[in-house]
């Protein structure tokens, strides 16, 4: 597997990057979650670079300390778009089952890929539910 490129601060790219980012952890053996953002934080370049130097001094991000979930959460809140994540959000709770189960499910998968790391699974499960035909 080819490694991951570096990211930059572009909010359109940051689900992929963390997507490839964990499966490239994975594939190199990388499984403890603070092993995982160490290995993370030598992919970051330009703006995300200069973001996580001025937060690594904050205690939740102290290398060791700082866990997956922490920095996946953290960087999602300073480069996501909070418009591209409320059309989504909105999109997954307004979405309905039209035509078959399967196509349901794949047009749900894609919209919650881009709202899961602000939305509760509890809450992603009950848009799912509300959508689906009686």
């Amino acid at each position: 597997m080819d490694k991951p490129e570096k990211y930059e601060g572009d909010a359109r790219e940051l689900q992929n990057w963390l997507f490839n980012l964990s499966q490239y952890c994975t594939v190199c053996g990388v499984i403890d979650d603070r092993e995982q953002v160490k290995v993370a934080v030598t992919f970051l370049a330009g703006r995300a670079l200069t973001w996580w130097r001025a937060v690594s001094i904050e205690p939740w991000a102290t290398l060791g300390s700082c866990t997956w979930l922490d920095f996946t959460t953290q960087i999602s809140a300073e480069f996501q778009d909070v418009h591209h994540q409320l059309r989504h959000q909105t999109k997954l709770f307004d979405l309905r089952q039209k035509g078959s189960v399967q196509r349901y499910n794949e047009e749900f998968r894609a919209l919650m890929l881009e709202v899961r790391h602000v939305m509760s699974m509890q809450d992603i499960l009950l848009a799912y539910l509300r959508g689906l035909k009686p």
